[in-house]
């Protein structure tokens, strides 16, 4: 007989962020009223991302094969979906470019390889004290909101999926 393992419960309210999110997405993509701040929703799934797998991983290291698993098998499945419909249209697969293969078939999909190797240098990153990421993370964090101004015109020129 094999022992049952338990999984942690979901927390509902986080559920209910996911979904508030995932609609936010959908409203920026239709432009529908206040499209600007339905953005929002792409926002709260990078921060939740590497802030739950902290909160409910932080003893587990996910190889970098477990997350390709989670996160470029249904990247690679939609950029051929997207990529089929470009092809249909008469535009490119993707962009001839390296960056065009990060990026993918379509601006919907750059976050999946972004999340992946944001997760993956995090993971790396687990051995060191909680505090030490927790300090780290507000630093960078704080440094880039105090400098966005410097920064973020210039953004705008780069490489895609860079400016994302």
């Amino acid at each position: 007989m094999s022992a049952k393992i338990n999984k942690p419960d979901r927390v509902q309210a986080i559920e209910l962020l996911r979904i508030v999110a995932a609609y936010g997405i959908v409203a920026y993509h239709a432009q529908a009223p206040l499209h600007d701040l339905a953005y929002a929703g792409l926002v709260i799934f990078l921060i939740l991302s590497p802030m739950l797998d902290l909160r409910f991983n932080l003893d587990r290291i996910r190889s970098p094969a477990a997350l390709a698993r989670a996160l470029l098998l249904p990247w690679a499945f939609w950029m051929v979906v997207y990529g089929a419909v470009n092809l249909a249209q008469h535009r490119p697969f993707v962009e001839a470019s390296f960056m065009g293969i990060l990026y993918g078939s379509s601006p919907h999909l750059w976050f999946l390889p972004f999340m992946f190797a944001v997760l993956t240098v995090l993971n790396m990153l687990k051995s060191l004290a909680p505090a030490i990421l927790f300090y780290g993370s507000a630093l960078v964090a704080t440094a880039l909101l105090l400098t966005v101004t410097m920064w973020r015109s210039a953004s705008l020129e780069w490489s895609l999926p860079f400016p994302q």
